[in-house]
């Protein structure tokens, strides 16, 4: 069994001569740590010689292999959401974290549509006050909104209460009223979830509107069957909406945990959302 060491460099150009030295001498501890604890654990290998990414000539074989990518057009520059460490400020791999045990609150919110494409034209008594429903237990990632997505083959009912209607999947919208202590209200038609893809609806808080979507991810096992969708707060997220060239991926949120300015009146408060399972103190996004 062999073992290679993998140290990452900091840019040189951010490096005083001090600091250069400092970060080698730092960098050569780890190796010999780890090293260590290889051989501790009975593990075999060139000790003397390992195999250390840091080496120049690594270096050199790295920058030939990304120029013939370069070259050949098979590189290209995108945005994809990752667990953070807002302690050590490091992407994380996700066997690096857990949930945490934690009581959360939940929250309905309404999202105005705001161009129906002429399908609610012919349905009696229908206000102007149409509202998809979502269902969500991370708030935080609401200003991370850009869709809406509904399953394409479930049945999805307008309920009209009062002066406004309602957009809740048909196996649901019983509870959903039940739990927010609605009893009079009527029921105006049904929709497949694929009638209503590329509708329009406005973001609750932030000035723009969110896609109404589909996937086949969306279940009815709870909620409202019509699931909150910020890309850049998670890879499922991020994986439907990649079907819809037309959306951005906002990322409303900095190396510290803190919403920025994009999240509109959000901003300053904390995003978190797992524990750290190494360092169960430690907070990450």
């Amino acid at each position: 069994c062999f073992f290679f060491l993998m140290i990452r460099r900091p840019p040189r150009s951010t490096l005083s001569s001090s600091s250069a030295a400092s970060d080698v001498y730092k960098r050569q501890e780890y190796i010999n740590t780890q090293r260590n604890q290889f051989k501790r654990i009975g593990g075999i290998g060139r000790w003397e010689d390992p195999y250390i990414t840091l080496k120049p000539k690594y270096e050199q074989t790295q920058i030939e292999v990304f120029a013939n990518l370069a070259t050949s057009g098979s590189l290209y520059k995108g945005l994809k959401p990752v667990y953070w460490c807002t302690d050590c400020k490091t992407a994380l791999a996700e066997a690096e974290i857990e949930y945490m045990e934690d009581t959360v609150n939940s929250l309905y919110v309404k999202f105005k549509v705001s161009d129906d494409k002429g399908l609610f034209k012919n349905v009696n008594n229908i206000t102007d006050n149409v509202y998809f429903v979502i269902w969500t237990t991370t708030t935080w990632t609401l200003p991370g909104n850009v869709a809406i997505c509904l399953g394409p083959k479930y049945n999805y009912t307008l309920i009209k209460n009062g002066s406004e209607t309602y957009i809740i999947a048909q196996d649901l919208y019983k509870s959903v009223l039940e739990e927010n202590g609605i009893e009079n209200y009527e029921v105006l038609g049904t929709f497949k979830g694929e009638e209503l893809e590329y509708l329009k609806a406005k973001h609750p808080f932030l000035g723009r509107d969110s896609l109404v979507i589909l996937g086949d991810h969306v279940t009815l096992e709870s909620g409202t069957g019509c699931v909150h969708t910020a890309p850049g707060h998670g890879m499922e997220d991020y994986d439907v909406t990649r079907k819809y060239k037309e959306l951005d991926i906002p990322v409303p949120v900095d190396a510290n945990g803190i919403l920025t300015k994009e999240a509109g009146i959000l901003k300053g408060l904390i995003s978190v959302s797992y524990t750290h399972l190494t360092l169960p103190t430690k907070r990450i996004v």
